[in-house]
């Protein structure tokens, strides 16, 4: 899917990219974020746009959680730090968005 995407210009777009706040609750977001003194959401958006195909539109009403959210593009995180996190989202298995909302891909 992320191949067709990107051979056709389209970007992915991470519309639960706080994972309902889960990522607040994870250890290796945590400790990260602790390394880089950002909070939990930075270091999740920062992960997302760490791939020049995927964008992130958090959904926030709190001007500090705003400012926090466009601030995480200022994250730079490493190479060992990605692949942490890379890990960690394909060693979950557990789906989190609403079942009507998930898409159904075909690769």
């Amino acid at each position: 899917m992320q191949t067709f995407l990107h051979n056709h210009h389209i970007l992915l777009e991470a519309y639960s990219p706080l994972a309902h706040g889960d990522v607040f609750n994870n250890d290796v977001i945590k400790e990260i974020a602790d390394k880089h003194g950002v909070t939990p959401a930075q270091v999740s958006l920062a992960w997302i746009l760490s791939d020049k195909d995927r964008i992130a539109i958090p959904k926030t009403s709190n001007p500090n959680h705003l400012q926090g959210n466009l601030d995480a593009i200022k994250v730079q995180l490493s190479a060992d730090e990605l692949a942490k996190i890379d890990r960690l989202a394909r060693s979950d298995g557990r789906q989190i968005e609403h079942p009507d909302y998930k898409p159904e891909w075909d690769d």
